[in-house]
C-alpha cells in the first residue's frame, strides 16, 4: 500500500487518462528481482494455450526491448490485447503470441507501479510543452513527494522534491493550456497580434 507522502519517481504518465504511474524508489531491488525472473524464465517458455482473459496476470514481450514483464491484460479487440505493465505502469497493444503463462509465485508478488489520479489535472489533449515536462519527469527520474488525503478518489498531489517544491499538479494544468488559448487571453491572434474585440 502506498503511504501519504511516499516518495516517487513517475515512470510513464498519461495525461489524457488523468493518471501518472509512479514506481516507489523502496521497491526497485525486489523490482530487479521480478524483471530477471520473468526475463529468464519466458523466452523458453510456449506461448499461452488459451486466449488470454481481461484481468489475467501473464508475462508479456515489451516492443521496447523485447523482455518480458508482468503484464495485467486489459482489452481485447479480436485478436489484439492491450495489456499494463504491472510493474512500470505503461500500456501496450499485443498479440497472444507475445504472451506466456506467469508462474504462481510471481503472480503473487505485489505490482509496483501504482495508478495515481492527480487532483485538479483535467483530462484534456497534451501539448507539447505538457509531454515535454512529462518527459523530463520520468527520463530524469525526478524524485517526487505523492501526497493525497484518505479519499484516494479525490486524487493525490506530487511535489517535485528540492529548494523550489514544485507543484507537478498545478505545473500541469497551466502546461496543458493550448498556445491559441493563452494568446485569446491576452488579446493575441494566433500570428502574435494585439486585437481589439468590439462590444456588440
Amino acid at each position: 500500500m502506498v503511504q501519504s507522502l511516499s516518495h516517487v519517481n513517475v515512470k510513464s504518465a498519461t495525461v489524457s487518462r488523468q493518471f501518472i504511474s509512479a514506481v516507489l524508489p523502496s521497491r526497485r531491488e525486489p523490482l530487479t528481482v521480478i524483471k530477471l525472473s520473468t526475463d529468464v524464465n519466458c523466452p523458453a517458455a510456449q506461448s499461452l494455450d488459451h486466449r488470454p482473459r481481461l484481468g489475467e496476470l501473464v508475462a508479456c514481450q515489451f516492443a521496447g526491448d523485447g523482455n518480458y514483464y508482468r503484464a495485467l491484460v486489459v482489452n481485447s479487440h479480436q485478436e489484439l490485447f492491450t495489456v499494463a505493465f504491472v510493474d512500470f505502469g505503461n500500456q501496450e497493444e499485443v498479440t497472444r503470441g507475445m504472451m506466456r503463462s506467469l508462474s504462481q509465485e510471481l503472480k503473487q508478488r505485489p505490482c509496483y507501479a501504482v495508478r495515481v489520479s492527480l487532483e485538479g489535472v483535467l483530462p484534456k489533449p497534451l501539448t507539447t510543452s505538457a509531454a515535454k515536462y512529462l518527459n523530463e519527469l520520468v527520463g530524469k527520474e525526478t524524485p517526487l513527494t505523492l501526497d493525497y488525503s484518505l479519499l484516494l478518489s479525490e486524487g493525490a498531489i506530487l511535489v517535485e522534491e528540492g529548494e523550489d517544491s514544485i507543484t507537478v499538479n498545478q505545473k500541469l494544468t497551466d502546461l496543458l493550456i493550448p498556445q491559441w488559448e493563452r494568446d485569446l487571453a491576452d488579446n493575441m491572434d494566433p500570428t502574435g497580434k494585439l486585437f481589439i474585440s468590439w462590444p456588440v
